[in-house]
């Protein structure tokens, strides 16, 4: 376990991993602990721990923001070049089970403020 003050408890402990990989990761690439949860009707992210739903978004030093930790590995988990979508939009799920619906809303709010004000 690490201290971390990045977590509510703050403390940490990391996913195993086997031969690089998380030890969840079955060999199709899919998460075990969120098919089980998809398969047993109690839902996808139900068993899931916080962390692993908001990947690849991250809370680091009290600021939310992209883990780039598997970027150009796992299309799964990185930005993927032929994609047009930004990743606000692409990651819209993980952000909208951190912030809620209403704080994601308030999210594109700004995301489009921003916008008309570099235009200007």
């Amino acid at each position: 376990m690490i201290d971390d003050p990045d977590f509510v408890s703050g403390k940490t402990v990391g996913t195993q991993t086997h031969n690089d990989k998380c030890v969840f990761r079955r060999s199709d690439g899919r998460c075990s602990v969120q098919v089980y949860g998809d398969e047993s009707g109690a839902g996808a992210w139900t068993y899931k721990p916080f962390y692993c739903i908001a990947f690849p978004i991250v809370v680091c030093d009290g600021v939310l923001t992209f883990d780039d930790y598997q970027q150009g590995i796992a299309r799964c988990c990185s930005i993927v070049d032929e994609h047009a979508a930004p990743l606000i939009d692409s990651c819209k799920d993980e952000l909208e089970y951190i912030l809620g619906k209403e704080g994601y809303g308030e999210l594109l709010l700004l995301r489009d403020r921003y916008a008309a004000e570099g235009t200007k």
